[in-house]
């Protein structure tokens, strides 16, 4: 007889041999085995061939195949951290297991015997886990490591960034109706779903994995909306909300309007949607300036003369008309003014106007005014501009006569109408101005019953003139046909 690794091995006559008919033998290795057998007669002759047996030697305890009931899916988070897991005996069975949770995933436990059973329960912080189990079978052989990840994550995630290109926080845009797309952005790696509602009312759910997530909404009433964002993650965790207010229509100043000359007197108004309920009105020098809240004692009511006071109140939208002395500001030039609306979800402000501060000085007398009046040649020349700007009052503003330079300005909203608004004007035969103040003929001389007549008892001709006046221009926020439905709009209302 003979055990070996060979299949076919015939035994020597030499080799171990017995009379008996079983056969006892320890492998020295796990693997398979041959036992062959070679028989020999009374006459002492010996087979010419064996007989062959295989058999396999497996002394390895396999690892056991662990599941959990509390967090099963190994791959996602969950927010409790009671964890409790199963496993199954290796085959052939095993006379204890040692266990171990920590945070490496191949952590081989120590060669000891810490459970009989095949269940384990624990309680961990956030973070991923591991547990680690192997056994020990009857013959004090040692098994592989079977190991099962778990993750806790009670955390909720940061609270979304939202925005909206179409529906700006900060400014008034869109209309009712019209459609626009808010992102929400949550840099949270296991993001499930993001939810929201508008102006507190169904709550709706997007699940999603990415990490901005596109929301369409359809404002249904111009006015202040508050759109409410939360993100909630694989564990069930949701974030606070953030809150995104936006503000659809148009919210902004019916007085003054940006390119005007205004005095000593402003007339300050504004109109918007009719959920706004109050206005107070701000002034700054220039645009590196801060804000400052126009003192309302120098503020009265247009209609009445009533001390007005902040926030005026708005009635369908709009503020009534109030006159703003502006005596108190110590130089003419640039200034720029807004509304700060109140109403509900915190409206924005109104853009800013810019108009020229250009106050005339009371003289004493004796002393006289340099404010500039028109030639007749200039009041012609005012009168076909005029006919411009209505004949394209898209891109023309109306035009004006330039209190420091005495020039003839015609205003654009686009430098492309700028040659429309700059072309030369002809003025022909227009009466010659004689140098009176206010541009007009002079009076011929009174005889002493009051007629004006020459000698020959007939009126000398008027005297004519011809010429050609090219405008100046500027670039102005308001167009004519814009300048006529908010005079229009206001007066209306």
């Amino acid at each position: 007889m003979k055990v070996d690794r060979t299949a076919t091995t015939l035994p020597a006559t030499t080799d171990a041999y017995q009379s008996g008919t079983s056969y006892t033998t320890t492998g020295t290795g796990d693997g398979t085995w041959y036992l062959h057998v070679r028989a020999k007669d009374n006459a002492g002759n010996w087979s010419t061939a064996a007989a062959h047996f295989a058999f396999t030697v497996d002394s390895a305890v396999n690892p056991p195949v662990i599941t959990s009931s509390t967090h099963p899916d190994q791959t996602d988070a969950y927010r409790s951290g009671d964890f409790r897991a199963t496993w199954t005996p290796p085959v052939g069975g095993a006379g204890g297991y040692s266990v171990l949770v920590d945070a490496t995933p191949t952590t081989v436990p120590p060669a000891t015997i810490t459970t009989t059973g095949t269940t384990h329960s624990t309680s961990k912080t956030d973070g991923t886990w591991y547990l680690h189990v192997r056994g020990i079978d009857n013959t004090g052989t040692w098994g592989d490591t079977a190991h099962y990840r778990f993750t806790v994550d009670t955390t909720p995630p940061a609270a979304p960034l939202v925005d909206s290109a179409d529906y700006p926080a900060d400014a008034w845009s869109g209309d009712a109706g019209l459609p626009g797309i808010f992102t929400a952005t949550s840099q949270d790696a296991r993001l499930a779903r993001v939810s929201y509602r508008l102006d507190g009312g169904t709550t709706t759910t997007l699940n999603t994995r990415s990490a901005t997530t596109r929301i369409t909404l359809t404002p249904d009433t111009t006015g202040s909306h508050l759109l409410s964002v939360t993100a909630t993650d694989t564990a069930g965790n949701t974030s606070a909300a953030t809150t995104y207010t936006f503000h659809v229509g148009t919210a902004g100043l019916t007085a003054p309007l940006s390119g005007e000359q205004v005095g000593h007197i402003v007339s300050l108004a504004a109109a918007g949607p009719d959920d706004l309920t109050g206005a107070t009105f701000h002034y700054r020098r220039s645009e590196a300036n801060t804000w400052a809240t126009i003192d309302p004692s120098s503020v009265t009511l247009a209609a009445g003369g009533k001390e007005a006071t902040w926030p005026v109140g708005m009635t369908e939208g709009k503020t009534p008309m109030l006159n703003w002395n502006t005596d108190a500001l110590t130089a003419d030039g640039e200034l720029r003014i807004r509304a700060v609306f109140t109403g509900a979800n915190s409206p924005a402000p109104s853009d800013e106007v810019t108009v020229e501060l250009r106050r005339v000085t009371t003289l004493s007398p004796g002393r006289t005014h340099t404010l500039v009046n028109p030639t007749v040649v200039q009041a012609s020349a005012l009168n076909i501009a005029q006919a411009r700007a209505e004949a394209s009052p898209e891109t023309l503003a109306p035009p004006y006569l330039d209190q420091t330079s005495g020039e003839i300005i015609a205003p654009v909203t686009t430098a492309a109408a700028e040659n429309t608004a700059t072309a030369p004007i002809e003025v022909t035969d227009v009466p010659a101005d004689q140098g009176s103040d206010d541009a007009s003929l002079p009076d011929a001389p009174e005889e002493p019953d009051g007629s004006t007549t020459t000698e020959d008892g007939v009126a000398d001709p008027a005297e004519t003139t011809s010429a050609t006046v090219t405008p100046d221009t500027r670039i102005v926020a308001h167009s004519q046909s814009e300048l006529e439905q908010r005079i229009g709009g206001s007066q209306h209302h």
